[in-house]
């Protein structure tokens, strides 16, 4: 194996499972609330790009506010170039890092077809992030804006319309909701088989005489349905 070859080799061992993307959730904001969370929005925020994109559909496009651009717009990308003429007036909520504030943008707009799908809804370009205040920390692998951190994601997070719903509904739920629910995964995560009555007499009560821990044993023995370890009611 050639120089070139080894170092291309140990590159590909090194990178393997490492690529993080800095990709998040966006709930677009129209007068009806609903509309939004029917249409989130897979968002790249992408220092490789000087501008902001947005791939919507015909029928998507139609809920939002536009205007025509001064000048047609030349984009090269890895499948091609193709020519913008329209910007989508946007107002976006991203849950993950704050639901108050509201982050303006106006991408140029390339409308896809229904049944296409695209890497991303929106890519937001380096001069919508320096705006923003976006701050992107590769060495850390982390993602903050508006002092609120979240970790880059795996390359193929967040790619399916109910991993977004999920995400988003995660990022509103509110504390105590979230508190209950992962009290709630516990109890169901936790494993479940009848109690070893002897051996817990034996573990936990040294302290107890040879005569008292048999008595305590038996006590326990006569009652020994209420330690099955299944889920139920106790009264």
């Amino acid at each position: 194996m050639g120089m070139s070859q080894r170092r291309s080799s140990l590159r590909k061992r090194t990178t393997v499972g490492k690529e993080r993307k800095t990709v998040t959730v966006a709930l677009p904001l129209f007068d009806d609330k609903a509309s939004g969370e029917e249409n989130l929005l897979r968002v790249l925020l992408d220092t490789g790009s000087d501008g902001d994109l947005f791939f919507p559909t015909k029928r998507l496009l139609k809920l939002f506010e536009k205007k025509e651009s001064a000048y047609p717009v030349t984009w090269g990308t890895s499948n091609g170039k193709f020519t913008t003429r329209v910007k989508a007036m946007m107002r976006l909520m991203l849950p993950e890092f704050s639901q108050n504030k509201i982050f303006d943008l106006t991408p140029d707009v390339k409308v896809i077809e229904d049944d296409r799908k695209v890497a991303y809804d929106l890519i937001i370009g380096i001069e919508t992030l320096a705006k923003w205040g976006v701050v992107l920390d590769f060495r850390e692998s982390e993602i903050t804006i508006d002092n609120q951190t979240i970790q880059m994601r795996n390359v193929g997070a967040l790619s399916s319309k109910r991993e977004l719903r999920n995400t988003y509904v995660e990022a509103v739920e509110p504390l105590s909701t979230k508190e209950e629910t992962d009290r709630v995964v516990r109890i169901l995560d936790a494993k479940y088989e009848p109690a070893d009555l002897p051996q817990v007499v034996e573990d936990n009560c040294p302290h107890l005489s040879v005569a008292e821990r048999k008595s305590l044993l038996e006590v326990l023995l006569k009652y020994e349905s209420m330690f099955q370890g299944t889920l139920g009611q106790w009264s």
